[in-house]
């Protein structure tokens, strides 16, 4: 429901505005005719509308165009980049003026904190939406904007474990529902909230209950939530064989519609225990495979959040490997003493070998390791503080205008062309080289070759980390997915970026995946 519920406030909102008289109509045009096109050619028409939508100084036009992009890039789950074009919507708005409109664009902030990590942002910002919708009702729509904050608010409390302030909002949720849908939505929270409760037995009505209203409105993210917790209940109630059809139902939605959220991370964890504790191993994989998925698609698409969970991963892998040595060495116990003397030479020679080899992989897989952390925490936006404060003013108010135009060369992968060069991107941003590449030097820290190689690489390794197709390419395939003309430059470029070689880099994410 969250993305179809901020669909429907955008749809309010853009009604709300569309009645004033918008001056230029390539801006309507560039905002609303999309069918067929693909996501790059969407953001370039979201780029477009906005840049036209400044040139009207119409402060209203220009919130409306950033709102527009930030609820795509919510969409698709870009969430970082969809709440800072939330925070320039709402800048833009006067929130007197147009009061319902401004507190939309707060919802959709609230929605953006909440998916990296920001929790209690995210609760302070619905607090204040709520206020203003419970006491603006009389306004057309704000009734079930009220209905969708009081659903955020019950949600956001359970993540925070705070199940009592949960069932408050919940109950004034019930409460004020005049619609089957929205009443079934707050009946799937109040399961959940029973759950933690402890009354299971009501959690599985209410969540029955809900289950079908949720599956009509083809809105998978819930139905896979009330699978979860329906598993849950029948896991607390030590009906584990009810419990584990519904953590399958689960895995079967993410494999056919590949729709996550990390915190159902946990479905898979105990499928995991239990065929591991059932002695199937062919299962086993097939769930641990599944997982890696799950987690290198978290992974890449909320990498701050999701990082704790990629190192449980790889740690959990570790595990597996010992509980497997532990096995063998049951088994060497039961064997005769020749047949044990013998098995131990092979083992010592055989560990020789293995040492060396672990030892290897252990400063491989630490420098794979370390650069995915760093990449995680990098961000090709930040400035270099130290050296911006000593450009020149002219410079600055020059830099600003370059600054907006790079961010979308970058979110709009426009690197990957390998005809891009310091000229040829100097002119298309109407700019020139000597300017461009002070730019780069003061804002990324680098010169312009390094920074191009570095976000082509950089970009190569997601795909690496998300998609196990990448990992069958040869290198010429790698090279010209990400830009570069020749494998020994794709090669000496990512050495130069990781310190790894790639070959060395993908031998190493792939050995991750066949464990």
């Amino acid at each position: 429901m969250k993305l179809n519920t901020l669909i429907f406030f955008l749809f309010v909102c853009i009604n709300s505005f569309s009645q004033t008289d918008i001056k230029n109509e390539n801006i309507k045009e560039l905002l609303n005719n999309r069918t067929d096109l693909t996501n790059e050619a969407i953001f370039e028409r979201l780029d477009k509308a906005i840049a036209l939508a400044i040139s009207t100084n119409d402060e209203e036009i220009i919130s409306t165009a950033y709102l527009e992009k930030a609820t795509f890039l919510y969409g698709q789950k870009k969430y970082k980049t969809s709440l800072e074009n939330y925070l320039k919507a709402s800048q833009y708005l006067d929130p007197k003026k147009n009061s319902s409109k401004y507190y939309t664009i707060q919802y959709g902030l609230a929605l953006s904190n909440q998916h990296i990590g920001n929790l209690e942002e995210a609760n302070t910002i619905l607090l204040e939406c709520y206020n203003y919708f419970k006491n603006n009702q009389e306004i057309d729509d704000n009734k079930k904007a009220l209905a969708a904050v009081l659903g955020r608010l019950t949600v956001l409390n359970i993540l925070n474990n705070n199940i009592l302030k949960a069932e408050t909002y919940n109950e004034e949720h019930l409460k004020g529902s005049n619609d089957k849908i929205d009443s079934d939505y707050a009946l799937k929270n109040k399961g959940i909230i029973q759950f933690y409760k402890g009354n299971y037995d009501e959690s599985i009505k209410l969540l029955e209950k809900s289950l079908t209203t949720i599956v009509n409105n083809k809105d998978v993210y819930w139905e896979m939530y009330i699978l979860y917790y329906l598993g849950e209940n029948y896991q607390k109630k030590g009906e584990q064989n009810k419990a584990i059809s519904y953590y399958e139902q689960v895995k079967a939605l993410y494999e056919k519609t590949g729709i996550t959220d990390i915190t159902l991370r946990d479905n898979f964890l105990k499928l995991n225990s239990y065929y591991k504790e059932q002695g199937d191993k062919s299962k086993q994989v097939e769930v641990i495979n599944t997982l890696i998925e799950f987690d290198s698609i978290n992974y890449v698409v909320n990498q701050e959040v999701s990082q704790h969970y990629f190192n449980d991963y790889i740690k959990n892998n570790l595990t597996l490997q010992r509980d497997q040595l532990e096995k063998e060495v049951k088994f060497l116990n039961t064997q005769s003493i020749v047949l044990l003397i013998l098995i131990v030479i092979i083992a010592i020679a055989s560990f020789l070998v293995y040492y060396k080899l672990k030892k290897k992989n252990e400063i491989l897989n630490r420098k794979v390791e370390e650069y995915l952390d760093k990449l995680s925490q990098d961000s090709t936006e930040e400035v270099v503080v130290a050296k911006v404060e000593t450009i020149l003013e002219s410079d600055k108010i020059l830099f600003q205008e370059l600054e907006q135009k790079i961010r979308v060369f970058e979110e709009n992968l426009e690197f990957i062309n390998s005809d891009v060069s310091l000229d040829s991107l100097a002119k298309s941003l109407n700019t020139n080289r000597s300017t461009l590449s002070k730019f780069v030097n003061t804002y990324k820290n680098k010169n312009f070759r390094k920074y191009l190689n570095d976000l082509r690489i950089n970009y190569i390794i997601k795909k690496l980390v998300s998609d196990k197709k990448y990992l069958n390419l040869t290198m010429d395939g790698l090279a010209e997915e990400c830009g570069f003309n020749s494998r020994q430059k794709f090669s000496d470029a990512f050495l130069d970026t990781t310190n790894i070689r790639p070959k060395d880099f993908i031998k190493n994410l792939s050995d991750k995946i066949d464990k």
